[in-house]
């Protein structure tokens, strides 16, 4: 027996919308806004239907009450976020018809992903009409000032295109200085996070270390730290973006390692460690994110070929699509694909020093022959390309041509260096950020444990 075709209400409704789009671009003008009403209302129906979500807040409704709570005063609405919200609902509350709540959100979400804002945030919304004075309610406002905890986004209708038009607007910030100290329990970003660190600032740290100390390695339950940081904060004291590090220190296995900002003469800002030597050195001490060294420098016995040979550097391993990174300045002098090392990249950086790195599951868009490099750019990504047995960094140190231990190569200081005046300014720096430290007045602290002693 032949089976009937049938077509349910959610793929009735798919058909009609579809429809709808085509018509959209056939019609003149004065029609398409009462289309964008009626696929609006199709739009809901698919989603009770199917299950999909639209992009608005998309927050997670589990177990959790769908009003918002409002707050008026005068012209201005307060509302905060509960599970569930949307922001075309919120608009209709407020007396914003259901197509303008519509067209108002869509124009947002071509300038600010909506999906950012979650349950428990406040939003401030102020409408206007068309001779720019605040009103309570407006059922098609001229222009609405909607405004998150870091974002104020004007919302203005565009007579010629019958449409609304959305712009980020900038808020004015201060700065302010936070300190953040803690102990290692279990990884660096962890206790970092608890401190209240962001992921960006916790990486910066990361890498302002990276040319003395192997995360994956060296760092033990127990190693302090500590981070002086700027923060922007708008008029209401809530972050509106994080600042540049001022001070880092970091006591791993007995040694105390502190870190300054000082700012150039041409401008740049540059970091040193307390004596007032740079922290850039020729070569990084790891060049690539989250690795685990599965094999060393030396005689070993071939994986793949069975018998004892050199291996002539230090394999990471690593998933697949990890990135690599340089490990210092230079120019790209070789991105070829060969039997044993896969695809690889040779960067020379100096008349001295070169290094490799091979098995590459494939190369970034900007590695090309005669490129030029700054270290920590993303040259490749891990891979198990040429003689491998699964995913992993092959990476190799050459100095005056010669394959070495990278482990043990004793890297040159970077050429950045202050002059007698300089120094004397860089040592008052230093005297001007311990006195902030030691001053709560100056700064918010936030700790990840009980102690802030680097001792």
């Amino acid at each position: 027996m032949q089976t009937a075709f049938r077509i349910d209400k959610y793929h009735f409704v798919l058909i009609v919308i579809a429809a709808i789009s085509l018509l959209y671009n056939i019609l003149p003008r004065s029609a398409r806004e009462d289309l964008s009403l009626l696929s609006l209302v199709l739009s809901e129906m698919s989603y009770g239907a199917g299950e999909q979500e639209m992009e608005e807040l998309e927050i997670d409704a589990k177990d959790a009450a769908k009003s918002s709570k409002f707050v008026v005063d005068g012209f201005k609405t307060t509302v905060t976020l509960s599970p569930g919200d949307t922001m075309s609902q919120i608009l209709k509350d407020i007396g914003v018809t259901q197509n303008s709540a519509f067209l108002i959100t869509s124009a947002i979400n071509k300038v600010f992903k909506l999906s950012s804002i979650k349950a428990g945030e406040k939003v401030e919304l102020v409408a206007y009409n068309e001779k720019d004075e605040a009103v309570t309610t407006n059922g098609s406002p001229n222009s609405i000032f909607i405004s998150f905890q870091d974002k104020k986004i004007r919302v203005k209708y565009n007579t010629a295109l019958q449409s609304y038009i959305a712009e980020v607007l900038s808020i004015p910030t201060t700065l302010q200085k936070r300190l953040v100290s803690g102990v290692v329990n279990s990884t660096f970003l962890g206790a970092a996070r608890k401190g209240g660190l962001s992921g960006t600032l916790a990486a910066e740290f990361t890498r302002m270390f990276s040319y003395d100390v192997d995360f994956q390695r060296d760092l033990e339950n127990g190693t302090k730290f500590k981070i002086l940081y700027d923060v922007h904060v708008n008029d209401k004291g809530n972050k509106v973006k994080d600042g540049a590090i001022q001070y880092a220190a970091l006591n791993i296995k007995g040694r105390l390692i502190e870190i300054y900002r000082y700012d150039l003469v041409d401008g740049k800002a540059e970091y040193f460690y307390k004596d007032g030597s740079s922290i850039r050195k020729a070569l990084l001490k790891t060049p690539v994110k989250s690795a685990v060294i599965s094999s060393g420098y030396g005689m070993r016995k071939h994986p793949i070929l069975g018998y004892s040979k050199v291996h002539r550097g230090l394999d990471y391993a690593a998933p697949t699509g990890t990135p690599v990174f340089a490990a210092g300045d230079g120019i790209i002098e070789s991105v070829k694909s060969h039997n044993t090392y896969g695809k690889y990249i040779k960067i020379k950086h100096s008349s001295k020093y070169a290094t490799l790195y091979a098995h590459l599951h494939k190369f970034s868009n900007t590695a090309k022959v005669g490129s030029k490099v700054k270290q920590g750019d993303i040259i490749g990504y891990v891979g198990a390309t040429g003689l491998a047995t699964g995913p992993h960094l092959h990476y190799e140190v050459h100095v005056d041509g010669k394959q070495v231990n990278p482990s043990k190569v004793s890297v040159v200081r970077d050429s950045v260096s202050l002059d007698k005046k300089q120094m004397l300014t860089f040592l008052a720096r230093q005297r001007t950020i311990l006195q902030i430290m030691n001053d709560p007045s100056y700064l918010t602290v936030s700790k990840s444990t009980s102690s802030d002693s680097l001792s």
